[in-house]
């Protein structure tokens, strides 16, 4: 098995280093440092086969667009540095790729959800859930979206590598309430653009109608009732950012219409 790894780091040190040592199988490991200052560049530097120095870019799904085609390999880990990825993946990962037949382009794995370094085991971030992190990058379309970069292209697949107890991806995605807010409160700036080109449009009949069930699936259908305060605070904060999803959805999309209007006036 040939396999590329790409990781987008800006003042990640804290699981960084954890992150790359878990990637060591890889052929090629490549660290994308968006000018890090506490010592992101430093541990990348022991671990990256290649290293690259970036401008500041809003998403990482930009990096992916730009740097996929330039990675040695079709096959590619996405990982981020607060991923710990699996060893008891690595056997199953290197089988299914062995005998791929030419139309797999997405390899599930199983993952799960640190809040303030436990794991999630309620909320709709709650539990073992799969994430696209094997990709063929010949038979996927990557487009420059928060949260909506990759799809197959038609005609290929994805296969999930089923749950064994210990093969699923660590993701310590929020050690604080802070830095919970801060994450959200910059893919917010995106999500607008993102859902517009995803084919969603803003109503308000429709923000209500998701933002509730939204709500409902994380604090009711998730069980986030049953993790305490953490749950509930987190059930709610994820209808909220629906909420707040589709307000940046509306105000992008008035803006696109406006822009339209102008254009048409304008033209002779």
């Amino acid at each position: 098995m040939k396999i590329s790894a790409l990781i987008v780091t800006f003042n990640e040190a804290k699981h960084l280093r954890e992150c790359l040592k878990s990637l060591c199988f890889c052929d090629q490991i490549m660290v994308v440092d968006l000018g890090s200052s506490d010592g992101s560049v430093e541990i990348a530097r022991e671990f990256a086969t290649d290293f690259i120095s970036h401008t500041h870019v809003p998403v990482v799904e930009e990096i992916w667009v730009e740097l996929f085609p330039k990675l040695k390999y079709e096959w590619i880990i996405r990982a981020d540095p607060d991923e710990i990825f699996p060893s008891d993946a690595i056997a199953t990962i290197d089988n299914i790729i062995s005998s791929d037949t030419g139309a797999l382009a997405i390899i599930n794995i199983p993952y799960q959800y640190y809040f303030r370094g436990k794991p999630l085991h309620h909320t709709v971030w709650g539990g073992i859930r799969f994430s696209s992190k094997v990709i063929n990058r010949n038979r996927v379309n990557l487009f420059p979206r928060v949260h909506r970069g990759i799809i197959a292209k038609p005609d290929n697949t994805q296969i999930n590598i089923p749950y064994n107890g210990s093969n699923a991806v660590k993701h310590f995605w929020a050690d604080s309430f802070g830095y919970l807010f801060s994450k959200h409160s910059r893919y917010l700036s995106f999500e607008g653009k993102s859902r517009y080109e995803h084919g969603f449009r803003f109503t308000w009949q429709e923000m209500m109608r998701l933002t509730f069930k939204q709500l409902k699936r994380s604090l009711i259908k998730s069980r986030g009732w049953r993790g305490g305060w953490n749950g509930i605070f987190l059930s709610f904060y994820y209808g909220y950012y629906e909420a707040a999803s589709w307000l940046a959805l509306r105000k992008f999309q008035n803006m696109t219409s406006d822009n339209l209007q102008q254009d048409t006036r304008r033209a002779p």
